[in-house]
């Protein structure tokens, strides 16, 4: 197998389980695949403020900020004011948002289920050892914790 075909592979695989996930999150209220990430990230930061989010996923604060405010209105988020700082905001999971998430969480571990049967547990060893592997070999200091999108910009300019 060449590399462009393992490339391939793995680009399907990606794809079919954000596939699994996207069919299996449907039935649950106001929520989508991007906002499942986000809902475990607050959970697990309870207080947390967009730029901590922001600077997790390596993505802009606008597209969290844009992110959060749909969340809000979906009732999974709520914003309070930092007692400290007034100009600061803390985000928080509503109690409809901690359910969802709890609900998302269910899903990802049926699917990482479903990804890993068969697979033994020295298999899985090596396969995170290989994915180890070839992400050092891509990362560079300039672009760990950074997204696509800030590296494609970063190349076109």
């Amino acid at each position: 197998m060449t590399e462009r075909e393992i490339i391939y592979k793995l680009r399907r695989v990606m794809q079919l389980g954000r596939w699994h996930i996207s069919l299996k999150i449907k039935d649950l209220e106001d929520s989508y695949y991007g906002q499942l990430s986000l809902l475990r990230y607050v959970s697990d930061h309870p207080g947390c403020t967009q730029k901590d989010m922001a600077e997790h996923f390596a993505v802009s604060k606008a597209a969290i900020t844009k992110t959060v405010k749909r969340m809000i209105d979906n009732g999974l988020l709520e914003r309070k004011t930092n007692e400290r700082d007034e100009r600061k905001y803390e985000v928080y999971c509503t109690e409809k948002g901690n359910r969802i998430h709890q609900q998302g969480s269910e899903v990802f571990k049926d699917v990482e289920q479903l990804t890993f049967r068969n697979f033994t547990a020295e298999e899985l060893r090596q396969l995170g050892s290989y994915i180890d592997r070839i992400m050092d070999n891509l990362e560079t200091d300039y672009s760990r914790n950074k997204s696509i999108r800030e590296l494609n910009e970063e190349t076109e300019k």
